[in-house]
């Protein structure tokens, strides 16, 4: 058996595990992006429910008028 195993015991000890990845680098945005995201993901989530809740009560009111 070959001692250059992709499964050897010394092959996966020498690899760093990459824990900081997300879905975010899944996506390959810039990493620009990616700082600016995690940096600002309240008000980002927050602007989000405000345009939700704006549209889900236009949506409302025309269906009500």
């Amino acid at each position: 058996m070959s001692t250059k195993s992709l499964f050897s015991k010394k092959n996966i000890e020498s690899q760093q595990l990459d824990t900081h990845r997300g879905l975010l680098e899944e996506l390959n945005l810039p990493p620009g992006l990616i700082a600016f995201i995690r940096k600002n993901s309240r008000n980002l989530q927050i602007g989000l429910i405000c345009v939700v809740l704006v549209i889900l009560s236009f949506v409302f009111y025309n269906y009500y008028s």
